[in-house]
């Protein structure tokens, strides 16, 4: 199985507004970031902002 990877350009072009506004501050960070499957969702486990502590789920595979 091929490893995915976060677009911050594929998400801006197919992310509802909504979902947009809910994640600004983090796609400079994310995008890039190897998506893992749990179970049978797609998510960022951990990631850190200014010392804070992330996850993202779910994450659509396209």
């Amino acid at each position: 199985m091929s490893r995915l990877y976060f677009s911050k350009r594929k998400f801006q072009e197919r992310a509802s507004i909504y979902t947009k506004r809910q994640v600004k501050d983090h796609l400079d960070i994310i995008d890039g970031m190897e998506v893992v499957k749990e179970g049978n969702h797609y998510m960022i486990p951990n990631y850190t902002i200014d010392g804070e502590h992330f996850y993202m789920y779910p994450i659509s595979e396209s």
